[in-house]
């Protein structure tokens, strides 16, 4: 439980940067 617990957050820091990633390529591009 505690492993997948960090596994989860994990992942959703990782979800977040690549969303904010994209967002700053989007605004480059405009």
């Amino acid at each position: 439980m505690i492993y997948q617990e960090k596994e989860w957050k994990f992942d959703s820091t990782a979800i977040f940067k690549t969303i904010s990633f994209r967002q700053i390529i989007n605004k480059g591009l405009h």
